[in-house]
């Protein structure tokens, strides 16, 4: 259960109609993807502690939750397989953690980067039009690169069998 874990969990939910029974929520506008959301539980929800970030079309057990909860770096990207990490380039903004340390750093720094223009709107990405997910999430690894290494340990990824990203199943 939640309640033993060493994470709090932060789940973007868009629909109130969610069913989340081990994630206690606050529905919020999901402005900027799930980046923006991020942010808004950093500057305006968290209040210290390692955090488990994740997008509401994933699925995660409990016995996934205690496999998170062995993980010691200060920064984490989830996938369930190498394919799933390989077919999103080892980061996605569906699930990862960050320890209360770099939390606090991030939150000097100023946050998550997002696009605040967008409010959900999400429009196939073109030539000529920018993919703020991604964006986001190249935004976020460089800043995570330029953390100082002897200061804060960031994997790039890990494997947690019992987890699902963008299972729409659900929904």
């Amino acid at each position: 259960m939640l309640e033993d874990s060493k994470y709090s969990v932060f789940m973007v939910a868009h629909r109130e109609s969610l069913s989340l029974p081990l994630y206690p929520y606050k529905l919020i506008p999901n402005a900027g993807l799930e980046f923006g959301c991020y942010d808004w539980y950093l500057k305006n929800a968290w209040k210290g502690g390692d955090t488990l970030f994740m997008h509401d079309d994933a699925e995660i057990t409990p016995g996934a939750l205690n496999e998170i909860a062995k993980l010691t770096p200060d920064q984490c990207f989830l996938f369930s397989s190498e394919q799933e990490a390989k077919a999103n380039g080892y980061a996605h903004g569906r699930a990862f953690f960050c320890s209360d340390k770099l939390l606090r750093r991030l939150r000097e720094d100023g946050g998550f980067w997002y696009d605040e223009g967008n409010h959900g709107d999400i429009n196939p990405t073109t030539a000529n039009s920018p993919n703020y997910h991604n964006i986001g999430i190249q935004t976020f690894r460089a800043y995570l690169l330029s953390l100082p290494k002897n200061e804060f340990r960031v994997l790039k990824y890990a494997f947690v069998p019992g987890m699902r990203l963008a299972y729409r199943g659900r929904i």
